[in-house]
């Protein structure tokens, strides 16, 4: 029964991890679409 907890553990927290990179590469992007904007102007 403890291993079926602990595998739930570990699949959110892959989750939570999933999102928190998903979030850092949309900024990434934002970033370098805000750059490339500054570089046209």
């Amino acid at each position: 029964m403890t291993h079926d907890i602990r595998w739930k553990q570990r699949f959110d927290n892959f989750q939570r991890a999933l999102h928190q990179l998903t979030l850092a590469i949309e900024l990434t992007k934002q970033r370098l679409r805000f750059n490339l904007e500054q570089l046209n102007l």
